[in-house]
């Protein structure tokens, strides 16, 4: 969601398991797209999240090590409404302050989970 809390502020807040195997039941849409991914980026991980050795063949600061079940993504309609939202802001001359639970970029982390 957003919001104005000031003139030329707007505040976009993200949900960051919006793609997750956690919350969601097997057949959910948003569960399917995570295995998925999980599958393509991390082998290791089991479709069921419990099995496997998750950091297998990952080294200390490799990005991928992010791709296991307890982490959750932003998917592409998530995404799109984000590039709407600072659109418009750009148009109104807005300042945008985006907010999430979990950190937005990757290279934020250092590689850690």
């Amino acid at each position: 969601y957003s919001f104005i809390p000031t003139p030329g502020w707007r505040t976009i807040v993200l949900d960051p398991y919006q793609l997750s195997l956690m919350g969601f039941t097997e057949n959910d849409p948003r569960r399917i797209e995570s295995v998925e991914l999980l599958a393509k980026m991390n082998p290791n991980v089991h479709p069921d999240g419990r099995g496997g050795d998750w950091l297998a063949g990952f080294k200390d600061g490799d990005y991928n090590r992010r791709f296991v079940p307890y982490n959750g993504g932003f998917g592409s309609t998530q995404l799109s409404w984000l590039r709407k939202e600072l659109a418009s802001a750009s148009e109104m001359g807005e300042r945008v302050v985006v907010m999430s639970h979990v950190i937005l970029h990757p290279l934020a982390c250092g590689g850690t989970t």
